[in-house]
């Protein structure tokens, strides 16, 4: 970002600025200064996965497609029509999982039947560039497109090899060199592998001496780039190796491109979609999805330096389904792969799967439906810069007709590195209005330590480093305090005066009871001897949970019923006995995974994820489930958390905090306007705890706020101790003047 001088309205002080306000902002609201010069309030956005509707692009009915992001949020698509077998482009645009489409554009007019076009987008010259084969004789045609609004002109067409029968073309923008390389097999060469380096002027393109890379038969190449490596990407089933999917990896010097030695991907045949690829920036792998052997589609991680490539093992993508076309396209926002497929097992339907990679292996998530038309072929995906997800492409065979539907997978934005001061009054949506700028004071804050530094939050809050700040997991740092249980974990509960804690996993169905000499404090608990199985009505118990005066306890069961215990003892799970009431949850969610009690007893919380909601249930008599009753009361955290475990409200109600297992293993933080109103939850900030939980399947605070306690189910059992304290942001918001007034960092 420019300095600060650079970007205040003219006439304006270095203390305050007058600012036109996207979005309604408070008094004393930090706020973020945006790329339109207007500004915003600090804040940590969360967004869900959702699927736009199927639009159609080509009523006359197309086959082969490729897809390209060519930025602000539009794409551009070349496909073959399936009657006089064209090239026909189109230009998208995507507006939320909304699409709209220009007219398409003749790219090839030929008396020739085509084969497959491929496209890239120039981002050097800004131009779009299509190519593609003849089966009957001419030569292989490449052509740049230049894109206005919603519509696409083409310059002349150039041959990028001279000869005959040039099929299976993939087509990679190489950044670093701004080149387009263009893989294909050469059928007059034995059908053996070729490549080819051209170079985009105006509205033509010029090409090297085309390269050999391979030398036995080379079908269905697939390429993508390798931006870090500075490295082009591409897989071939190789008719010199049993026709398995294969890789190699090439480097452009100039007008040329070598190559390094071929790796076999994995010793079976290959399919005939060939082995699509992405490049996953944030792990800095390629991803490959490929069909082999059986009919088996796998998803392998291949890590590249120089020329060379090295692979992971191979992992099905869709064990006891029958799919088929699988593509995949990294989107940097979720910092995942999303896998694009069709669906044999249900009607041909499209299907998607979102999977994230740590080292060289990956988390599948669960499939979901992107498209319910019959006989999906041909499956293409991309992601679209400027947009809010990516865009699936293909061809519906019962229809005849080319569709493409928006996808947003769930991802949150942060602004706060965009802080740029606190707004001095209240300012209405797009009205103008004073923000304290850097070098300013601010008189509209609260609760500051006089002369403490404060930095600014994710969630728009700010905060010192130098002490607890109660219920800040923004602020959350594991303190290296941490403490095994005896069992596989599953739920955790401490007693409101942090001598006590309990803890049951799924192996023994038992609770155990530790006694802590310092309160909350886990380097100092031990087991005291009190256990009780529950064996007999619960089994595995996902959650555990207290009556606040401890002669109550409850146990919900893997089989979404929630069971109730007295304690003659309070606090004594020894004196723990059934009282044969129970509440049975199912209706809700088969998923249930944590509850959670209203402090008088009154109302019960319980959160699942199959529906990734909480719902709320009413209790005639205080603190008995036998009287309980679903509210018709929920709320969707889809848009968050997309596998909730347990939750834990404060004694107010006001916040809620959530143990998730897939986003990936966070807690997340939401407030409630009204105590204990679950409809008016609001998300306010997360942190991730996957550095010590392999699998976070329960979260808890002591009283005061100041202390967090993550279940782990998968790391040894283990429970860790983390503290609250302030900032661990490194924005800089000041230092402290008074309690209500902080002089800003300039």
């Amino acid at each position: 970002m420019s300095n600060l001088s650079e970007l205040l309205p003219a006439g304006a002080g270095a203390k305050s600025a007058d600012f036109v306000a996207s979005g309604t902002l408070g008094s004393g609201v930090t706020v973020a200064l945006k790329a339109d010069g207007t500004v915003t309030a600090v804040a940590e956005t969360s967004y869900s996965q959702s699927v736009g509707s199927e639009t159609t692009y080509a009523a006359i009915g197309g086959e082969y497609n490729a897809i390209v992001d060519i930025g602000g949020s539009k794409f551009a698509i070349a496909y073959r029509r399936n009657d006089n077998k064209d090239i026909y482009t189109v230009i998208g645009t995507v507006s939320g999982t909304t699409l709209t489409f220009g007219t398409p554009v003749l790219t090839f007019d030929t008396s020739q039947t085509t084969e497959d076009p491929v496209i890239a987008y120039d981002a050097a010259s800004g131009k779009v560039v299509v190519a593609c084969s003849f089966n009957y004789g001419e030569d292989a045609l490449c052509v740049v497109g230049t894109v206005s609004g919603t519509s696409i002109t083409f310059g002349s067409s150039v041959n990028f090899h001279s000869g005959t029968d040039v099929l299976y073309l993939a087509m990679v923008y190489d950044s670093i060199n701004q080149k387009i390389v263009i893989g294909y097999c050469n059928k007059s060469v034995g059908n053996s592998g070729y490549a080819v380096v051209g170079t985009v002027s105006g509205t033509s393109i010029s090409f090297g001496t085309p390269v050999q890379f391979a030398s036995a038969s080379s079908q269905y190449i697939r390429g993508t780039f390798d931006p870090d490596q500075g490295s082009v990407f591409f897989t071939f089933r190789d008719g010199g190796s049993s026709n398995y999917p294969t890789a190699i990896v090439g480097q452009v010097s100039g007008t040329s491109i070598s190559f390094g030695t071929e790796v076999v991907m994995r010793s079976a045949t290959g399919g005939s979609y060939g082995a699509p690829a992405t490049y996953d920036t944030s792990a800095q792998k390629i991803v490959v999805t490929y069909t082999a052997g059986s009919n088996l589609e796998y998803i392998q991680a291949g890590t590249i330096s120089g020329t060379s490539v090295s692979f992971g093992s191979a992992q099905e993508l869709n064990s006891g389904l029958n799919t088929d076309y699988p593509w995949p396209a990294y989107n940097p926002l979720s910092e995942s792969t999303l896998v694009v497929y069709k669906n044999t097992t249900d009607n041909g339907y499209g299907y998607a799967k979102e999977v994230t990679l740590s080292g060289t292996t990956f988390t599948l998530g669960t499939q979901f439906l992107i498209n319910n038309t019959n006989d999906n072929n041909y499956c293409t995906v991309a992601y679209v810069s400027g947009s809010s997800g990516l865009v699936y492409s293909n061809y519906v065979d019962s229809v005849a007709y080319m569709e493409a539907t928006a996808i947003t997978l769930a991802y949150t934005v942060l602004n706060s590195a965009d802080f740029i001061g606190i707004s001095d009054a209240a300012i209405a949506d797009t009205a103008t209005g004073a923000v304290i700028v850097k070098g300013g004071v601010s008189a509209n804050v609260t609760g500051l330590t006089i002369g403490s530094d404060y930095y600014v939050q994710d969630d728009g809050s700010i905060s010192s480093p130098t002490g607890a700040y109660p219920y800040n997991i923004s602020g959350g740092v594991y303190n290296s305090v941490s403490l095994v249980v005896s069992d596989n974990l599953m739920s955790i509960f401490f007693k409101p005066d942090g001598t006590k804690l309990y803890a049951i996993g799924y192996t023994n169905d038992t609770v155990y009871e530790y006694g802590l000499s310092t309160a909350f404090d886990l380097s100092t608990a031990t087991l005291n001897g009190n256990t009780k199985s529950i064996a007999a009505q619960s089994g595995v118990t996902p959650s555990l949970v207290f009556k606040t005066d401890g002669t109550k306890m409850y146990a919900l069961s893997s089989a979404d019923e929630v069971f109730q215990y007295s304690l003659s003892t309070a606090w004594d799970v020894s004196s723990a006995s059934y009282d044969s009431k129970s509440l049975t949850v199912s209706s809700q969610d088969a998923d249930s995974s944590g509850i959670w009690f209203k402090s008088d007893g009154t109302e019960m919380y319980m959160c699942g994820y199959t529906n990734d909601s909480i719902f709320q249930y009413d209790l005639s008599t205080p603190w008995d489930v036998s009287t309980g009753a679903y509210a018709s009361i929920s709320f969707n955290m889809s848009a968050t958390s997309t596998q909730p475990r347990n939750m834990y409200f404060n004694s107010t109600g006001t916040i809620l905090f959530l143990a998730d297992t897939l986003n990936p293993d966070k807690v997340f933080k939401f407030v409630l306007s009204t105590a204990w109103d679950i409809t008016t939850i609001s998300f306010s900030s997360s942190l991730d705890v996957s550095a010590q939980a392999a699998k976070a399947v329960d979260v808890v605070l002591n009283a005061d706020g100041t202390k967090m306690y993550v279940a782990d189910s998968e790391n040894t059992n283990t429970i860790y101790q983390y503290a609250l304290n302030g900032s661990t942001s490194s924005v800089p918001a000041g230092r402290a003047l008074s309690s209500t007034s902080i002089l800003l960092e300039g």
